[in-house]
């Protein structure tokens, strides 16, 4: 049983279940399934910590434990060591792990493993009726949802900034968290949980401030290359990190995602707000995402010696609408934002 995250013991055991969980590989099983890969699956070790994770253990629960004391933790070195980091690291990449295999594991895999003839041990089989998406558990622990997103900004590790993003955007795309609720502290409006959750927080400011700070950060024409990223540990993580933002602005922005989300929030737009007309401030008064984005267009399409870009509305108040079918949703400007001939 894990018990304080410093403790190197600890620190192995996270390692022992990320390992796990990394090896744990349903490719055979989906690609041709039998009662040979679903028996080999239920030996493996990673079968027992999936279904403990999946089952809402003390396991899970430690583990976001970890994560919740984590970016003041982390940057203000509250545990005296090193360790505590790392720590934090496992964590997040076994959440990231766990998100990418649930879906396979228990729509597929399991209901599987109800019909084969495979003997599996007692034990395990009590955990069963409690199998649900981790995002249901986060969904109760949004103390940990709030510190993810601030881990964004975790300078100490990249690697815990680039799992935080995506993290964030498999809960953006899960149907727990793009919901709709009330949440009456707030504002009678109905809004998607994930910004409720994170617009609730007082530490709102500081997300949005991450976010902003991770797409400014060393602004090259080349961090503008969507989808080209480079895995953790690799020397343009940072780069990563910003195409990984990039990507779940666009993910959320498409013209069926439902709005206002999580895209809306990181832009700056006041979700919080009932006017059917919701405005951003211009950047001299708060620089937002969306002021990083316009200006990491206009840096790229001013490399052009035959493009011309005017950038004098930037400064201008941009509006955020919402229109009548709750899927559909554009953000529209006062004033013209450029003009390019190519």
């Amino acid at each position: 049983m894990l018990v304080c995250p410093t403790d190197c013991r600890n620190h192995s055991a996270l390692t022992f279940v990320e390992r796990c969980l990394a090896t744990y590989d349903l490719g055979p099983f989906l690609a041709s399934p039998s009662t040979s890969t679903i028996a080999q699956l239920v030996v493996h070790p990673g079968f027992d910590i999936l279904t403990r994770l999946l089952s809402n253990s003390e396991l899970l629960g430690t583990i976001l434990t970890i994560v919740c004391a984590g970016y003041d933790a982390i940057a203000n070195n509250s545990a005296g060591t090193p360790l505590f980091t790392q720590c934090v690291l496992r964590c997040m990449r076994i959440l990231r792990r766990v998100l990418a295999l649930q879906t396979p594991f228990l729509d597929v895999y399991m209901k599987a493993l109800a019909l084969a003839p495979v003997h599996i041990p007692q034990d395990k089989r009590t955990r069963f009726p409690k199998l649900a998406p981790v995002d249901q558990s986060l969904l109760f622990q949004t103390d940990a949802v709030i510190q993810i997103a601030l881990l964004v900004g975790c300078n100490q590790e990249d690697e815990i900034a680039l799992l935080a993003v995506q993290v964030i955007a498999v809960l953006a795309e899960s149907r727990l968290f793009y919901a709709e609720q009330r949440f009456p502290e707030q504002s009678r409006a109905r809004l998607n949980r994930l910004v409720g959750i994170l617009q609730g927080s007082p530490d709102i400011d500081r997300v949005l401030q991450v976010f902003t700070d991770r797409l400014g950060a060393d602004v090259f024409e080349s961090d503008l290359e969507l989808g080209e990223t480079t895995g953790p540990g690799g020397g343009n993580i940072r780069q990563a990190i910003r195409s990984a933002i990039v990507d779940l602005l666009l993910q959320n922005t498409t013209a069926d995602a439902p709005a206002p989300n999580i895209a809306h929030l990181v832009l700056g737009f006041d979700v919080h707000s009932l006017a059917s007309e919701i405005a951003i401030e211009p950047p001299h008064i708060r620089r937002t995402s969306l002021h990083v984005v316009l200006e990491l267009l206009r840096r790229n399409l001013a490399t052009d010696g035959d493009t011309y870009v005017s950038t004098s509305a930037l400064s201008q108040p941009f509006t955020y609408t919402r229109m009548r079918s709750p899927r559909y949703s554009t953000a529209t400007r006062h004033s013209q934002i450029g003009r390019a001939h190519v």
